[in-house]
Formats: C-alpha cells, structure tokens, sequence
C-alpha cells in the first residue's frame, strides 16, 4: 500500500473495471486532469478489492479513441507546457488520494498519508518553478527538501531541455 499510494504506474487503466461501490463510498472524480484509473485504482487497493485476472478479456487497440486524439493534441505543446500538464495531473491524482484515504479513516500520521503528503509537496515546488525560484524559495505549504529538490530537478530538466 505505502508504495502504491504515490505510484502513477499502477496498472493499464483501459483494461479494468471497478465496483459501483467505490463511487457510493468516495465520491465521484475530480473534474481537473486527474487520470481515473490511478484514483480508482488506489480506492480499490484501500478496499483491499484489486485483484488479477489472467484471461484475455481486452482487446487493446492503439492509435485509436480518445488517446490517440490526446496525443495528437499535446504533440503541439511546448517542453514546458506538457510538463506542468503532467505535474498538475499527478498533483490531482494525490490530491483525491489523499481525500480518499481520509474518507477510508486512515490518520494524518500514517504513513501512507504522510508519503502522499510529502510526494504532493515535491509535486507543487516543481510547478512553482515554473513561476521563478522566487516561487518556490516563498512558498510555506512545503519544506525546504521539497523547494531544493524541485529546483534541482526542474532546473535540470529545463537544461536539458535547451
């Protein structure tokens, strides 16, 4: 559970299915760019409910549907802006898991809620970064290991990037 709570490689969203009960108990989606299956996915880890099945039930197409629409689309943005797209979908996706395992009652010192809290930090200094250092160096709502490690790992990026 601890690593799962802020994995954004969970499994293959398009091949599963999930219980009506996740939704009566948590709640519907977040309307921002959070990816459902990674919040859905986690509800159903809390709920000790994900379970394999080894059967072929999907066919899986690719360069079809929505997706392939999707990409076509961020292939027109900039370096910068598909990387502060993909950071605030991360930020949503611990945002509601962070919600979720509230809801389920785990406490604010558990672990789990402790290490989202953390990645959800590190996730804010580096879009900050994107704003100017001075951003970062001003915000309160995370530490200083988060402001560094989101400078050093934006400004690399960003290097790198040139």
């Amino acid at each position: 559970m601890l690593d799962a709570a802020t994995s954004f490689s969970l499994f293959l969203g398009a091949t599963a299915a999930w219980h009506k009960d996740l939704h009566q108990k948590y709640g519907g989606l977040p309307e921002d760019s959070a990816y459902e299956d990674l919040i859905l996915g986690f509800r159903a880890l809390l709920e000790d409910g994900l379970h394999y099945i080894p059967e072929k039930l999907v066919i899986y197409k690719e360069d079809v549907g929505i997706s392939a629409q999707l990409t076509k689309k961020i292939s027109t943005l900039t370096n910068q802006e598909r990387r502060t797209r993909m950071l605030k979908g991360q930020l949503a996706v611990l945002e509601q898991r962070l919600a979720d395992a509230r809801t389920f009652g785990l406490a604010e010192n558990s672990p789990v809620v402790r290490k989202m809290t953390q990645a959800a930090g590190k996730i804010r200094a580096r879009l900050d970064f994107y704003n100017g250092i001075g951003a970062v160096l001003a915000s309160r709502h995370y530490g200083w290991g988060a402001k560094l490690q989101g400078i050093a790992s934006e400004g690399m990026r960003r290097l790198r990037n040139r």
